[in-house]
Order: C-alpha cells, then structure tokens, then sequence
C-alpha cells in the first residue's frame, strides 16, 4: 500500500512539473516548438553555461526567421536573455537591464532627445515604459512649430524611437508660443493659451497667461510668425 502512494505521489509531482513547464511556455513570445537535436534541456544547460544564475522562463523563439529557444536568467549583476538556435545551436546573449534601473538622468535624456532632432528645445519630459522597456517620453519642438516625441532609454540613453505629433502649419504651434511668451516675461510657466479667431485676411494670434514665480499674471500676445507683440498685466492681477 505505501509502495502504491508513493507511486502515485510521484506520477502527480511530474504532471504538476510538466503542467508548470507549459504555462511557462504559454507565456513565451509565440512561435513554434523547436524540433531539432538542440532541445529545451540543452538549450537551458549552453545559456546557464554562458550565463550562470536562476533561469526565469524557457520558450521558443525565432532568431534571423529560424527555430531558437529563449531562456530567460539572473545573474552577473542583472537580468539576460540567451538564444540558442535549434539547427547551429548557436548562442546569443544579451542583457536584458543593467544592475542599476536608472542610470540615465533626465537632463541625459533631454541632451540625447534635443541630439536626435535638430535645432529643437525640449518641451516636456515624462518617464513611461514601452513594450517592457523603461524609457523616456521628451517632447520636442523645432524651430517651424513642429512637435517630436523622442523615446529615449532609461537605463543605456539611447534613442528608442522618434515620432512626429504635429506638423507645422501656417504659423507657429501653441507649444512654441508658450515657450516664446515665458521668456518674453524672464521665466514663469505658461497655465492658459488660447488662439484668437482668424481675421478676414486670415491673421491669428495667441494670448498666452502666464504665471510669474512673483504669483503676478501676465498675458503674452505671440503672432502666428512667433514674434511677441504685447505683454500686459492679467484682469485683476
């Protein structure tokens, strides 16, 4: 009888093994399950040879459009991804973060972001991850009015990725204007800007508020050509 429970006993810790093996599969990126002489036990055993530490998921891949596996580890001070084709069994290894989250300062990210895009200044930097990576959302404007959405990496500083969001039109963009009207006033932050109705000969202006480090109100009038044309104290300032 306990020969009979320990049998059994056993037959379910492989089950669970094998149950806990493809849930970690199903979580890989999708490809298919590689059938060649290089399988998942050696795969795991080359990327630990290369990579020692605690394997954190295993699941098939493709490198250069062939059959590889993935293996997921921590150690040397970090976490890595190794690949291991199918056919050659050739290994790649890269890190996947550094030790350190965020190495990179957001006065890096901003050089790197104004670097990417010439003759621009930076409008506003937020911190967002994308597809897993950590990075860097600097906005940009260049000289015509036009906006730039530069991704840059938070852990090595380099650039992910560069996006247009608007496209210059027959005047500057109320982004610039906000920025022409805090320097008209010697600093501050822009708080309202609002764009007057064109004329009949098609002219336009923005009014900017903006709100001296003094708590004063000042309005900034900036032309659709970007030249500032009035600056007066806000009703009831």
């Amino acid at each position: 009888m306990a020969g009979r429970q320990w049998r059994y006993g056993a037959f379910a810790a492989v089950v669970l093994g094998l149950g806990a093996m493809g849930y970690v599969l199903a979580q890989a990126e999708p490809a298919p399950v590689p059938t060649s002489r290089h399988g998942l036990a050696a795969a795991v055993q080359l990327a630990r040879l290369h990579v020692p530490g605690q394997v954190l998921a295993v699941g098939p891949t493709t490198v250069d459009g062939q059959p590889a596996w993935m293996v997921r580890l921590r150690g040397h001070g970090g976490l890595w991804v190794v690949t291991v084709a199918t056919t050659s069994g050739q290994v790649r290894v890269a890190p996947i973060s550094p030790s350190s989250p965020t190495p990179v300062s957001i006065a890096a990210a901003d050089q790197a972001a104004t670097g990417a895009v010439p003759h621009s200044v930076v409008s506003r930097t937020t911190a967002a991850v994308v597809n897993g990576h950590a990075v860097y959302d600097v906005v940009v404007t260049v000289s015509d009015g036009a906006d730039w959405m530069v991704a840059v990496s938070r852990t090595s500083g380099a650039i992910v990725s560069v996006q247009t969001l608007s496209t210059p039109g027959p005047g500057i963009s109320a982004t610039r204007a906000d920025q022409l009207a805090v320097a008209a006033v010697g600093g501050g932050q822009a708080i309202r800007t609002q764009r007057s109705e064109p004329t009949d000969a098609g002219g336009w202006h923005y009014d900017v508020t903006v709100l001296l480090p003094t708590s004063t109100h000042m309005v900034v009038t900036v032309s659709q050509s970007g030249t500032v044309t009035a600056v007066h104290p806000a009703s009831g300032s």
